[in-house]
C-alpha cells in the first residue's frame, strides 16, 4: 500500500505531529512538525488519528466540540498458548457490552492466541500485567476445559480507542462528514477499534466515497 501510494504521487510522512488546521476560502492549512515545522494546503482533510483523534479533532479550528467523542483508553492483554490444542477456526465465547470476549485467534505461524482482556486506563501504558493470568485461565475453561495453564504465555498488549463511557454499552465506528458537522472537505473519524484494521480498505473506500459525493 505504500508503494501504491507513492506511485499515485502520494507522500508518506512518519513521525510527524499534527499541530493544528485552519480553513480559508475552502482550503485547509495544516501544520505540521517533523523536527522542522511545516505546512500542507488541501481541499480535503482526514481525520484518522486512532487514539490521538480527540486530540486532533480539537486542533481543527472550525471543527465544533459537540461533534468530538471524547477517547476512552481500552486496554487488553493478549496470551499466546504453545503446544497442541483442538481450534482450527475462530472462536468467540459469548460477548458483554463491552468486548467480543477472550476469543481464540491465530498468528501467521498457526500459533493461537487468546484476548482481548479489557482494563480501562487514564493513559497509552503497553506494559503487560502477568496479574490477569489467572482470569485467562478461568474464561478460557469454559470453552475449553482441557487447557493446560502451564503453556499459556503474555503475548502483547493493545490500546482501543472507544468513544462509548465505561459505563455504556458498544457504540459503533464515527465517520462524521460535512452533513454532519458542517465543515466541507473534512472526515472525522473516531472510534475505530480493532475491527477497523479488518475492515480498514473498505472504511477507506467509504470515506472516498464522501469525499467524492460531497
Amino acid at each position: 500500500m505504500e508503494g501504491d501510494i507513492q506511485h499515485h504521487g502520494g507522500v508518506i510522512s512518519l513521525n510527524t505531529e499534527f499541530i493544528g488546521a485552519t480553513k480559508k476560502e475552502g482550503i485547509f492549512e495544516v501544520k505540521c512538525n517533523d523536527g522542522n515545522t511545516f505546512n500542507i494546503k488541501s481541499k480535503n482533510l482526514i481525520n484518522s488519528a486512532g487514539t490521538s483523534s480527540e486530540t486532533v479533532s480539537e486542533s481543527i479550528e472550525t471543527l465544533a466540540k459537540k461533534h468530538i467523542f471524547p477517547i476512552r483508553y481500552a486496554k487488553g492483554h493478549y496470551y499466546k498458548y504453545t503446544g497442541e490444542h483442538p481450534f482450527t477456526s475462530l472462536v468467540y465465547p459469548i460477548s458483554d457490552e463491552f468486548t467480543s470476549g477472550l476469543h481464540v485467534g491465530f498468528d501467521m505461524s498457526g500459533q493461537i492466541r487468546f484476548g482481548p482482556s479489557l482494563s480501562w486506563v487514564d493513559n497509552i501504558d503497553f506494559t503487560f500485567d502477568e496479574s490477569l493470568k489467572e482470569y485467562f485461565i478461568r474464561s478460557i475453561q469454559k470453552y475449553w476445559p482441557d487447557l493446560n495453564p502451564d503453556r499459556l504465555h503474555p503475548d502483547y498488549v493493545g490500546i482501543r480507542p472507544k468513544i462509548q463511557n465505561i459505563n455504556e454499552q458498544m457504540k459503533d465506528f464515527s465517520i462524521l462528514h460535512a452533513k454532519d458537522h458542517g465543515v466541507p472537505g473534512l472526515v472525522n473519524i473516531q472510534g475505530i477499534e480493532s475491527p477497523g484494521i479488518t475492515s480498514c480498505l473498505s472504511i477507506g473506500r467509504y470515506v472516498t466515497d464522501l469525499i467524492i459525493k460531497n
